[in-house]
């Protein structure tokens, strides 16, 4: 449905498209899939929002310790989000006084390339700060590193990670869009053994699931690199998954630790209770409370999803309410830690009042857990407490 909609609206938009302070040009008509030789997707605007102010803050922490800062938009397509991050850059630029960016602009079809440029001359941006590009991601990142890459594929991102650690800069920003959210969810099981080599859940928290899946093989790639990846922003949105960390050159020792942030997710069928455990921890004979026995999801990421300090550093930057209430909620998400559950799946479970997100947290927090919202949706909770239908009928009573 989603899908159906872009195509409608792309179709019935002049060929000028204006975003904030970005005005470029795109076909009249276009079908936003993997065979589209350029494409301008509206749906994607909030990503590209969130992008400039993760870029915005990893810039304006490095620019007055370094001469020079490289940012790559390795599919470019339309060159929006390169042309959107420039403009971002160039203010910060003039603010500390010092010019030390330069931008790649990197796709591996012509035809996009083409439309990037006449897009950067449609900005009036040009010069030495611009590198043009016209190669396959994995080559570019094979003879390049970068402070920033942004790597945007129609499809998921985990086929170039392998040569983005290959040759990684120290503390250099990885962002990463991943749109195969059916295998991810739990649709294509099958499909997200043999990308991610890990087991999917098709539950009520499946894009939770589906997003520590991400970060835990995010990590493993990172590992045969002797490196590790720490998420900085990560969240799930209608048809896709946003990945944003720092990859760091790191000894064997850290890495081990790092990893022991990957497990997995043992969950009830009968009663929602669920926990994370160890991978050497794990078991598929352990049962539940309830007496049923556990199924599982992963391995996947056990730890924060999101860097509380660098959430709240982007909030006085979001020139939107509704942007800095989501972040807010990913920084309050990541204090708080623990997993999410639906309030209308436990009341569907226990046969009781559907809470009111608030109520519940209220109780949980009187009771000495940790509890919050999450972005997964409104009526979702997220909580240190091992809550199952037998605690929330307690608490519904």
């Amino acid at each position: 449905m989603i899908f159906f909609k872009i195509m409608l609206f792309v179709k019935d938009m002049p060929d000028l498209i204006r975003e904030e302070d970005t005005t470029i040009k795109v076909p009249d008509s276009q079908d936003l899939t993997r065979k589209a030789e350029v494409f301008y997707n509206p749906e994607m605007k909030f990503n590209r929002d969130l992008s400039c102010l993760v870029l915005a803050e990893d810039f304006k922490s490095r620019i007055k310790k370094r001469d020079s800062y490289t940012v790559c938009d390795s599919m470019a397509a339309s060159g929006i989000r390169a042309i959107r991050y420039f403009k971002e850059l160039e203010k910060i630029e003039r603010k500390f006084k010092k010019k030390i960016f330069a931008i790649w602009l990197n796709d591996i079809k012509k035809d996009a390339l083409d439309a990037a440029k006449k897009n950067l001359k449609l900005n009036r941006i040009a010069g030495k700060k611009i590198v043009l590009s016209n190669e396959n991601a994995k080559t570019l990142f094979s003879g390049n590193r970068f402070d920033f890459t942004d790597i945007d594929p129609f499809g998921s991102s985990v086929y170039y990670l392998d040569s983005f650690f290959g040759n990684s800069m120290h503390n250099g920003l990885l962002a990463a869009t991943y749109t195969d959210t059916a295998p991810l969810c739990g649709t294509y099981p099958n499909t997200c053994l043999i990308r991610y080599f890990a087991k999917p859940a098709r539950i009520d928290n499946m894009h939770e699931i589906g997003l520590r899946i991400l970060i835990a093989k995010t990590n493993i790639i990172a590992a045969m690199h002797e490196k590790t990846y720490s998420p900085l922003v990560s969240f799930s949105r209608r048809h896709y998954f946003r990945l944003f960390g720092r990859a760091k050159k790191s000894s064997k020792g850290t890495i081990k630790e790092h990893l022991n942030n990957i497990g997995y997710m043992l969950y009830c069928k009968k009663c929602m209770e669920r926990k994370f455990v160890g991978l050497e921890l794990f078991s598929q004979k352990d049962k539940c409370s309830c007496g049923e026995n556990y199924d599982y999801a992963g391995p996947l990421w056990t730890g924060n999803l999101n860097d509380s300090d660098f959430c709240d550093r982007l909030i006085p930057c979001a020139n939107d309410e509704k942007m800095k209430e989501f972040i807010e909620m990913l920084a309050e998400e990541s204090r708080n830690g623990g997993i999410c559950y639906s309030i209308h799946e436990l009341a569907k479970k226990t046969k009781k009042d559907v809470l009111k997100t608030g109520k519940l947290i209220s109780v949980l927090q009187k009771q000495g857990f940790n509890a919050s919202c999450c972005h997964f949706g409104g009526h979702f909770v997220k909580t240190d407490k091992m809550l199952n239908g037998k605690e929330y009928g307690k608490i519904a009573h």
